[in-house]
């Protein structure tokens, strides 16, 4: 994916999403946008690293060799208007003498000039920690909302819900020994067949089934599932 370079936070976040949706509709590589934030991350890093030492003297080298030099020169002006104010008129054929100009205008300032890129940088930077934050809590699968709406249920519940729907009365169950019904809920809950399956089938299906609710559960939650079942109709 291309990055098109800012070097003025302003200008960065006036123009980031416009040139993600032209990213999408241009390039075949679809990323989604906490992906595009990641990589504009990367970026922007690597170019604060690369900035590394504001007080070397190679400082301007530095920033030609590894930064768009036609972007900076366009961060230069906007940020030190004054620089070049002396710059002699171009014409073609003082273009080495302009640029001899620049380059000691730029090397004599590269402190100030550092640490106002080093700023807009860090800008940038702190924006995407931002967005990709918010990004990452907006994925699907940590939206609360979605996380409320559904309904989870434990197994006890899950039994008596399969007792509520008559899932014990299918022909097909019904033609299966008791144990090999018990071993199929336990497959379907991942819950132990003795344990949990057959002891509160068998008091589900006791004459007193209120015996023992605190230890075999599911009894308790057959109406509670019958109510569920009402409601989706």
């Amino acid at each position: 994916m291309e990055i098109i370079p800012h070097y003025i936070f302003k200008e960065f976040e006036e123009n980031y999403l416009q040139e993600y949706v032209i990213h999408l509709s241009e390039d075949a590589e679809k990323i989604t946008l906490l992906d595009y934030y990641e990589k504009l991350d990367d970026y922007y890093s690597g170019l604060v690293r690369v900035l590394g030492d504001l007080f070397n003297d190679q400082l301007i080298d530095i920033i030609k060799n590894n930064f768009h030099w036609e972007v900076f020169r366009g961060f230069v002006f906007v940020k030190f208007p004054d620089l070049f104010e002396s710059q002699i008129d171009g014409t073609l054929e003082k273009a080495t003498i302009r640029y001899s100009f620049e380059m000691n205008r730029l090397i004599e300032n590269r402190l100030d000039i550092g640490v106002s890129l080093y700023m807009e940088l860090n800008n940038i930077l702190s924006f995407l920690t931002n967005k990709i934050i918010e990004a990452a809590l907006n994925r699907p699968e940590n939206n609360n909302d979605e996380k409320r709406k559904r309904v989870v249920l434990t197994n006890p519940k899950k039994l008596a819900l399969l007792q509520a729907i008559g899932f014990f009365d299918l022909p097909t169950i019904t033609e299966l020994s008791e144990d090999d019904q018990n071993k199929i809920v336990a497959l379907l809950l991942d819950a132990d067949k003795k344990e949990f399956v057959y002891k509160n089938r068998l008091n589900l299906n006791s004459k007193n089934p209120n015996y023992q609710i605190d230890k075999y559960t599911a009894f308790q939650y057959v109406e509670e599932m019958e109510q569920l079942l009402n409601g989706m109709q």
